[in-house]
């Protein structure tokens, strides 16, 4: 009976390792990114888990960008804010630069066509951009009624975010 436990304990115990070795290999503005400030951990599993930097980035996709940051006139590497799997967030809803996000889903006009087709909701501590149901697509009240809740959350999001900024 202890069997299948004594293995998941195991099997979480190298993951942690195998996660620590991937922070670890990152470039320090990233291997000291606290969890709470961004789901660093999730990413890396939503991205199959890569053995170190280098992996990371030798992929079609790479996870992470440089943006130069004129304020300390170098450039420094950055993840993306959702996960392209679950649309969820990785940073949590007061971050500082979560409005960035927000303001991109609100206005960009390249985004009108995944913006007709999705909202913005509240999961806990962070948000999550969810595909509206049948029904929210057809129903004019109901459409109605969820854009406006999204609009709202976006609005609610932005404020949260710029007052952690200052």
């Amino acid at each position: 009976m202890l069997q299948p436990k004594k293995k998941s304990i195991i099997r979480a115990l190298f993951q942690n390792e195998d996660y620590s070795n991937f922070k670890e290999s990152l470039p320090s503005n990233l291997s000291k990114t606290n969890e709470k400030d961004y789901a660093m951990k999730r990413y890396w599993k939503d991205s199959g888990k890569p053995k170190d930097f280098n992996d990371a980035q030798n992929r079609d996709n790479p996870m992470f960008y440089e943006v130069y940051h004129p304020e300390e006139n170098k450039h420094l590497f950055h993840g993306v804010s959702t996960s392209e799997k679950t649309g969820k967030f990785y940073k949590p809803k007061k971050h500082e630069s979560t409005y960035k996000e927000l303001e991109e889903y609100k206005s960009n006009p390249e985004l009108k066509g995944f913006r007709d087709k999705t909202k913005l909701v509240s999961i806990g501590n962070t948000w999550k951009y969810k595909e509206k149901s049948k029904r929210e697509l057809t129903n004019p009240k109901a459409s109605e009624r969820v854009n406006k809740r999204t609009e709202r959350n976006i609005e609610k999001g932005i404020a949260m975010s710029k007052k952690n900024k200052e």
